[in-house]
Formats: C-alpha cells, sequence, structure tokens
C-alpha cells in the first residue's frame, strides 16, 4: 500500500510482489537467512525418493554415452514434438542416471557427504526430483514413476492409467494438438522444504533457476541418446498431486518436459 502505484503500471503483478517482498526493506519482514518459517518447512517430508513400490533399477548397460562432441550435440539439441517410436524404461533410467552424474560435481562434497551439485543455489541442497510419465511398455506398466537417486532405481507412485493419460493429454494440449500424446512427460518436482527453510523468500525463483539447468541437461544427453524432448511451457500442478499422491504444499511440479520418443 506504501508503494507508489503509477511507478509500476508496467510490471506484472507477480513480479511486483517478487520484487518488493525480495528486494526491498521497507516491510521489516524477516528475509532469507532468518528463517521465520523454518519450523513449518521442517515439519514437512523432504524426500519423496523412498515413496512408492521398488522398481526397475539401472544397469550399466543402460548407460548413455556422450562420446558426440559438445558442438554435434548442440546442433541435434531441438525441441521435437510429435509422437515418435517408444523409448524403453531402460533408456529413461539411462538418461536420469546420465543428468545425476552430469549435475553432480566430483571435485567437492557437502558437510552431509553427498556431492556438490551444479545449481545456481551454489548445489549444497538438491532441491528436485525427476518423475517419470510412462505410457507402458513390454517391460514397465503405465503409471508415475519416481527416480530413486541413491538407489538408482524408479519407484511406483501407484497411479492409475486415467490419471497417466490425464498427464499425457495436458501435454499434448500444451505442444499442439496436431502432435499427438507424447510417449511420456518428465517432470521435475521441486522439493520446498529442502530449500524454503533456508533460502525463505527466494526459494522459488533458485528452484526455477535449478529446473533451467536440468533441462539444459536433459535436452543434450536426450540429444546423444536421440530421444526427442520438447519442453512444455505450462503444467498443472494440482492435478500432477492428486494423481502422484504426492503433498502439493511440499513437493510440486515445478517444469515438464515431453517427450516424443526415440529418432529412427
Amino acid at each position: 500500500r506504501s508503494l507508489d502505484e503509477s511507478v509500476w503500471n508496467g510490471w506484472d503483478l507477480h513480479d511486483v510482489l517478487f520484487h518488493t517482498k525480495t528486494r526491498r526493506r521497507e516491510d521489516a519482514m524477516a528475509r532469507a537467512g532468518t528463517f521465520h518459517r523454518k519450523e513449518f518447512f521442517q515439519s514437512l517430508d523432504k524426500d519423496i525418493s523412498a515413496l512408492g513400490r521398488p522398481g526397475p533399477a539401472f544397469s550399466e548397460e543402460n548407460r548413455i554415452s556422450c562420446a558426440p562432441s559438445l558442438g554435434e550435440i548442440l546442433d541435434r539439441r531441438i525441441s521435437t514434438r510429435g509422437r515418435l517410436a517408444a523409448v524403453p524404461a531402460r533408456l529413461m533410467l539411462g538418461l536420469f542416471e546420465a543428468v545425476r552424474e552430469r549435475q553432480g560435481n566430483e571435485g567437492e562434497a557437502t558437510g552431509a557427504g553427498n556431492k556438490r551439485l551444479r545449481y545456481p543455489s551454489a548445489g549444497a541442497l538438491d532441491s528436485i526430483e525427476f518423475c517419470w510419465v510412462h505410457e507402458g511398455d513390454a517391460d514397465l506398466g503405465p503409471g508415475v514413476y519416481c527416480y530413486d537417486k541413491t538407489a538408482r532405481m524408479l519407484r511406483d507412485l501407484g497411479s492409475s492409467s486415467d490419471g497417466v493419460q490425464e498427464i499425457l493429454r495436458t501435454a499434448q494440449h500444451t505442444w499442439g494438438e496436431a502432435c499427438g500424446l507424447p510417449r511420456g512427460v518428465i517432470i521435475l518436482v521441486a522439493s520446498m522444504p529442502a530449500i524454503a527453510a533456508k533460502y525463505e523468500n527466494i526459494a522459488y525463483r533458485l528452484l526455477l533457476l535449478n529446473a533451467g539447468i536440468i533441462f539444459n541437461s536433459i535436452y543434450m544427453i536426450a540429444a546423444a541418446a536421440n530421444i526427442g524432448v520438447c519442453a512444455l511451457g505450462t503444467g498443472d500442478s494440482k492435478s500432477f498431486a492428486r494423481i502422484s499422491g504426492l503433498d502439493e504444499a511440499a513437493h510440486f511440479a515445478i517444469a515438464e518436459m515431453a517427450v516424443a520418443g526415440l529418432k529412427r
């Protein structure tokens, strides 16, 4: 109310709110490092990787080699819309493992013994999980699976086939009805408790930055594996929480990438 509204006429309301909450000191509110919401976020479950039934595990035969040069991968790193050949679940395991390895920095460990990640937030906190919405194949039925980074396996969150189809149809609507259903959707799930208790008002922004770094890695590794992918500009966190059974206040869908399929 103390703001001169005429100054902000050209700004989107959400940008104004974010700017005034994080960059101005007029409201005497707690800022990052003061932890005025720490107890709330510490009360929420920080880890979803152990949820669900154990599923397929990563094996070395599924490893994706990034043998092509960086320039070649960048030339092939394009968004692909349209339904291509089916992607085996084991190949998606290889993709997730390659992304995990690419995000990790082998040169430095955090106090908890985990490798520091290549994130804009400096990487001490692993704030994003990978979920795979799978249409089903001969080896693995349709469902929503979370990638357990520690056990290097997919875990079935117990979603119904109808829920899977709902997510795939939403992705189809986003990338264009004429493109058909994607073979699957990679959903980046943000862990608010892992990051908000420390970074407070800038936590959401950091999650978006971290998601962007992961998307870049997915594009590059998918190009090396001849998997067509397409980042989606929007998603539905509420419906994903309902379908996956995750608590949206703690773990919510922050970004989605459709998987078109294997390029022949």
